[in-house]
Order: structure tokens, then sequence, then C-alpha cells
């Protein structure tokens, strides 16, 4: 199974198979997306053909994580149903939130939990909702099918991480539920998901992300984004370290901060609160320091959270597809 994800500034490919997986992270050429949705459908295919080839990954079938301009997710209690109505009722829960005709969108759902009473009858069923366009579904399936690849599934990035977390023993196990908290840090912006073990709880979008960090290189050193962009990856002339750097550092912070604090982030002591880091920027040792320092909890890599067989570092910049390939 190969997961993909489609970045605003890079594509990532995590190749499952058996117990092993590949990673492969292509920087994107411009112009191919605009806020996570790709503008230009038949290069994307050819490029994405090009780095199937290039790094020996096979066709067939494929997950893609679905850019959160497409997808709405929603948290909705219903009373005690079955499937089928359960499924009847999503339009009508979620029409409020979506434009145009109900039946222009796809609905699905996942049972986060279920409530019952002393006799153990199902009384209150806590899901995580989604909607899409069917349209959009079409074109991620046109664009794969292009690409030489069939697409079997598509998740919103909240139940990409959730199936990560789901890897992991500690979530797995931990009774009563802990909170964790994932930051990926992209090009564009930031997201932070909540989670009680692997249940989804909310997300926080940041408005700053590896871009910033860029056109703040750019500014102080007299360069173009685009070289300011390599320059961060290399941390040349100790870039990252920069007064302008450390401004977008401190703004992201302190919106994780406030984040956590909304969250309700609370359920281990302090010394024990973990940020597990993901994406792009999820290498920059800098603005982990300043998020830790701000915050108070201590940075990990989503990696920590894997067994094993999950170890390669490129994991934490491809997490999402990888994600999405275990679906």
């Amino acid at each position: 199974m190969l997961g993909i994800d489609i970045g605003n500034n890079e594509l990532k490919i995590a190749a499952v198979k058996g117990g092993s997986v590949t990673m492969v992270c292509e920087k994107l050429p411009a112009n191919l997306v605009k806020e996570g949705c790709v503008q230009l459908p038949d290069a994307m295919a050819e490029f994405l053909r090009g780095v199937r080839k290039k790094n020996h990954l096979p066709g067939g079938d494929c997950a893609v994580v679905l850019p959160p301009a497409q997808v709405f997710c929603r948290h909705i209690r219903f009373p005690a149903m079955d499937e089928e109505r359960l499924r009847l009722n999503l339009p009508y829960e979620m029409k409020d939130y979506l434009s145009g005709e109900s039946d222009r969108y796809y609905y699905d759902y996942l049972v986060d939990e279920t409530e019952k009473d002393d006799a153990g009858n199902t009384v209150d069923i806590e899901t995580t909702a989604a909607a899409i366009l069917k349209q959009h579904v079409f074109d991620w399936m046109s664009l794969m099918k292009s690409a030489g690849l069939k697409m079997v599934t598509a998740i919103p990035q909240e139940m990409a991480y959730r199936n990560l977390l789901l890897q992991s023993a500690e979530v797995v196990s931990s009774d009563p539920k802990q909170d964790y908290c994932i930051v990926d840090i992209g090009h564009v912006s930031t997201r932070a998901f909540f989670y009680k073990n692997a249940q989804h709880e909310a997300t926080k979008v940041i408005e700053f992300g590896c871009s910033s960090i860029d056109l703040a290189i750019a500014e102080a050193m007299e360069v173009d984004t685009y070289v300011a962009g390599a320059y961060k990856e290399a941390n040349h002339n100790h870039s990252l370290e920069l007064p302008q750097c450390l401004e977008v550092y401190d703004t992201i912070a302190m919106e994780i901060m406030k984040a956590l604090n909304f969250a309700g982030f609370t359920s281990k002591p302090e010394n024990e609160q973990h940020i597990y880091y993901a994406g792009g920027g999820a290498d920059i040792l800098p603005l982990q320091q300043v998020i830790s320092e701000t915050t108070g909890a201590q940075a990990r890599s989503v990696i920590d959270l894997l067994p094993p067989q999950y170890g390669d570092p490129m994991v934490s910049r491809c997490a999402l597809a990888l994600g999405a390939a275990l679906q």
C-alpha cells in the first residue's frame, strides 16, 4: 500500500509492505499546489509517476491524505441507533456547516466512544464525522489513475495521525486516557492535533509555518525565498538562529501554548507532558526548543510513538503518508 500526502511544498510517500516501510519525500515544482489543493492535475500526475519510477515504487492501491480545505470534520453525538439510521442522519447533522445540496457530498464516520447505562444498553454514540464533495473524490481518483495508481481510500489528516497513535502500545493500553499533542509544522501553517489516546479531540491551525521561516531568513540575509529555503534546510551560517526566525518561533510557540491551555492538556504532570513533532519542519531544533521553553512540554518526534519497524528518520516528515498507508 502506498500512502500519499501532497502538501503545499512537498510530496510525501510511504510504501508499506509487510513489516517494512519505504519513505520518499520530494520537493514539488512551483505552482502545482495552492492551499493544499492540486492546481495542475496532469502535471501532478506526471510528477508522481516520475517520483515512483525514480524510487522504484510499485503501482496498484494507494491511500490519499485529504487536504484540510477539502474535507470537513466534526464531532457529533448521536442517541443509540443502528448503522443505517446513523448514516441517514449524518447529512442533517452536518448541513449547517456545508454549502450546497447535501447529496453533493460523501459522508463517513468513526465511532469514538459509546455510553452505556447500568444495564449495558447503549445510550449515546460519540463519533468523528467527515464530509467531502463527491467531485473532490472523483478528482483524486482521476489524478491517481493518471499516475498509475488506484485510490482505494482517502482520509482526513486527523484520521491519519490517529492511525499512527494506534500503532503505539503505550497509547492503546493507557487507562485512564492520556493527552497526546502532535504538532505538524507544515510549509504554510502549523497544525496542532489533540487526542485522548487515539480519540481525536480538536485541531488548532496556526497561520505560520516553514514559509514564514523562509521569509524571515530571506529578509535578514537579503536573498530570495527559494535560496532562503535551502539555507533553512542546511542551517547555513546558523540561519535558523537569526533574531527574525526567533520572532517566528515565539509566535508559533505562543499559539501552541494557547491551544494547549484551551484543550486542557493537563492529565500528565508538567515534566511528563510531551509534544510530538511531525511535518516538514519537524527537525528545526531551535523552534522545538522555543516551544518547549514556552509551553513546558518536552519535545519528541512522532517516531517515538511507533514500533521499531517504523524507525526511519524520514517518518517524522512523512508521518501523514504513513498514517494513510496504515488505514
